[in-house]
């Protein structure tokens, strides 16, 4: 009798699906790791890297920002698609498909005789599969981490950042030993690591770890929705299953293109509109910086360098961050990017203003460990934003608005350039940018404690 009392006891318990934090987790971090690096890695360093071809296919600075422009819609646009993409398609196939974009785009690029080439190559291929890739690393990991979360993705960043450091060093020496076009064919090399990532991606539905439901705690579901490779099993025809699963998957791909409830839930919004702003002004800044540099005649020596202090000071920011990433949640996520951005504002001002080498090379370290509060925090700042069944959508809506700004804001910029032969006001305004996002960010900070209260 006392067994079978036993035994009701813990039939009666309920139990819920929750990320494993742990095992098969510690895999994905590693394939999240050789998806990011070997792509992301080199973003950065765009216009090092391009800047020789750039200037042997005659591109001015109102065609390399508009060359930017596309890249950054074609980012925003894929990146924003990948939400719908995963109603027809599994995590691996479509990632599968994003790193073979990215890699022909790679490849490609060192062979681009035109402008228009180099447009295809960068905005139609490696930027388009390079979106899709941001949105699934961070949708991963949350998918995968949920007490560990914030450190996982730190972790992931600053790996990124330490390739960022090497990259301007590789450029250096294989252009110097290679040519531009040799070094544009061993970085498309490096980047083809990607795919070792991709084949270790499986369906979080595999992996995921039963937790017992404490008295009183609401089981929530649409927390633990994945994406999978099983299908689910019909006692209907084969013929009329296969045809009702086609007008399901596309029901669901042309309705996923447009969500209202995300859109209404965080396109809409100041935080929003702040993240995206900031993704832009730090893009546009640095690509017009590196130019300014060598427009002030400064050798590939100190372009490098300086290139390499953004880098580090990245790097040290996110390691720190990792350390202390428990401390960070009880600061707020939001807290720390408008006081990231606030700081970016000043370091990229002072180096505006700079004229020393000595203080150049201080403030740009300075940006480098604002630019680590900005890019590692904005999935968190989403996260803790919006609902884990609309994460992945949300990522795609801010990428969205990315592109949308860009595409407006980059050739503006260069034709500005271009007119006044002047790189320091194109750079101002950037800086006025940083600041502009720490105020709205300050304000909705505010506005978001006063309703608080109320309630």
């Amino acid at each position: 009798m006392k067994m079978t009392s036993e035994k009701n006891k813990n039939n009666d318990k309920k139990y819920k699906l929750v990320p494993p934090d742990g095992g098969w987790a510690y895999v994905i971090f590693v394939a999240c790791v050789l998806m990011y690096a070997p792509t992301g890695g080199f973003r950065p360093a765009f216009s090092l890297m391009y800047h020789d071809l750039m200037e042997e296919i005659g591109m001015a600075s109102t065609k390399t920002g508009f060359v930017a422009g596309c890249n950054v819609m074609a980012f925003s646009l894929s990146g924003y698609l990948t939400s719908p993409f995963l109603k027809v398609m599994s995590v691996r196939q479509l990632a599968l498909l994003a790193t073979a974009f990215y890699n022909t785009g790679a490849f490609c690029s060192a062979f681009a005789q035109s402008f228009t080439t180099f447009t295809i190559c960068q905005s139609l291929l490696q930027n388009v599969g390079f979106g899709i890739l941001y949105n699934l690393v961070f949708t991963c990991l949350k998918d995968y981490f949920s007490k560990k979360r914030l450190r996982a993705v730190i972790f992931v960043q600053a790996i990124n950042a330490i390739s960022s450091v090497l990259v301007p060093f590789v450029i250096k020496y294989a252009t110097d030993v290679y040519g531009h076009r040799g070094m544009l064919l061993i970085i498309s090399a490096i980047s083809m690591q990607a795919f070792v990532g991709v084949s270790l991606l499986q369906p979080v539905a595999w992996h995921l770890k039963r937790e017992e439901v404490e008295d009183g705690e609401e089981i929530n579901a649409s927390s633990n929705k994945c994406n999978t490779d099983e299908k689910v099993p019909s006692t209907d025809g084969p013929d009329k299953k296969k045809e009702e699963n086609e007008q399901s998957v596309l029901k669901g791909f042309f309705k996923g293109i447009v969500d209202v409830n995300v859109l209404k839930e965080f396109g809409l919004t100041r935080t929003c509109l702040g993240l995206s702003t900031v993704m832009v002004a730090d893009f546009s800044y640095s690509l017009m910086l590196t130019k300014t540099f060598y427009a002030k005649g400064m050798s590939r020596e100190y372009v490098t360098s300086f290139t390499s202090l953004i880098a580090t000071g990245d790097l040290a920011t996110r390691i720190i961050l990792t350390f202390f990433s428990e401390h960070l949640k009880k600061l707020g996520s939001k807290e720390l990017f408008a006081v990231g951005s606030f700081v970016a504002f000043i370091a990229r001002s002072g180096v505006l203003l700079s004229e020393s080498k000595s203080s150049i090379q201080v403030f740009l370290t300075l940006t480098g460990i604002a630019r680590s509060f900005g890019t590692t925090l904005i999935p968190i700042v989403i996260a803790d934003s919006v609902s884990a069944k609309n994460y992945t959508a949300s990522i795609g809506i801010t990428l969205l608005i990315i592109g949308v700004l860009n595409l407006s804001i980059g050739p503006i910029l260069g034709a500005v350039r271009d007119y006044t032969n002047s790189y320091e006001l194109v750079l101002g305004f950037t800086c006025c940018l940083f600041l502009a996002v720490s105020v709205l960010f300050a304000v909705d900070i505010r506005l978001q404690k006063k309703r608080s209260k109320k309630e």
